[in-house]
């Protein structure tokens, strides 16, 4: 195979986030199916397969492959009776492809959960927060512990609220029955740093994705899936401890606890680390 670069070719663009490129290559016709194997990897072996890195950048791979006719006017064909069969031919000219390339972090913290060869995960948080009155009619003044406190005397406590954004990329067989089970319930262990009952599991999106290229024996290719799961950290920190989500204040004494109906918190617990295992 004897590809060419084209002139203007790469273009580039850096910001803080990430590293992102184009080429553009002049690419036979005959062998634009090859080139695309080449470039974009083989679906039948996802897990062998992220991508052509970009030169000098081992981490920034090859996403997105788009190919078009480099002369519409070189068409060798007429009109199409069958639209599922029939594609019009180039044979002897050139396509244009253009590669798109972005940085893949397969470690932006070290923390993350354990997933599949040949699928990541990536990481993002946001920060907000919530406000809660506090009656403090049971506190003591710093200054004068025997001063009276009146009896209707609120204070407000801002509560940080940390939104965690994990997104697993190339995943062959999602575990649905994990979400389903877990959505709404708290870290029962420590999960990305935060203690047991502070992280909230809020839901799930997912995207299906062709996978890359195609298969190598003719069977079709595979579809995998990008999955982005939200979790909301609320960790109380008050008296030197940290709760949770199942914590409420208590005017008398004054103090954070659980509340429990029939021995039950209001939120259940779960294994976080359940949502990043391929279903059976």
């Amino acid at each position: 195979m004897s590809y060419q670069e084209i002139g203007g070719s790469p273009k580039e663009q850096y910001t803080w986030e990430t590293f992102k490129a184009q080429r553009e290559f002049l690419v036979p016709w005959e062998e634009r199916e090859e080139f695309a194997r080449t470039v974009i990897g083989t679906a039948a072996v996802p897990a062998q397969s992220n991508g052509l890195a970009y030169p000098g950048r081992d981490k920034a791979v090859a996403v997105r492959l788009k190919m078009e006719p480099l002369d519409p006017a070189a068409i060798g064909l007429g009109p199409l009776e069958d639209l599922q069969t029939e594609l019009p031919h180039y044979e002897g000219s050139f396509l244009k492809a253009t590669v798109y390339y972005e940085t893949v972090e397969e470690d932006s913290r070290s923390d993350l959960p354990d997933v599949p060869t040949g699928s990541w995960i990536t990481y993002r948080m946001s920060i907000g927060s919530i406000e809660e009155i506090l009656r403090l009619s049971d506190w003591k003044w710093g200054d004068d512990p025997n001063l009276p406190v009146a009896a209707d005397l609120t204070g407000i406590k801002r509560i940080p609220i940390t939104e965690h954004i994990l997104t697993w990329k190339q995943v062959v067989s999602p575990p649905w029955s994990a979400i389903s089970r877990l959505q709404g319930k708290l870290n029962a262990a420590t999960f990305i740093g935060c203690e047991p009952g502070t992280l909230l599991f809020d839901g799930a999106e997912g995207y299906k994705l062709y996978y890359h290229g195609d298969s190598v024996d003719d069977t079709p290719s595979p579809y995998t899936w990008e999955i982005r799961y939200v979790f909301r950290e609320k960790a109380i920190k008050s008296d030197g401890r940290v709760f949770g989500w199942n914590h409420f204040f208590r005017e008398q004494p004054a103090g954070w606890s659980p509340l429990l109906k029939d021995g039950e918190p209001m939120y259940d617990s779960g294994n976080f680390n359940e949502l990043f295992e391929p279903e059976p």
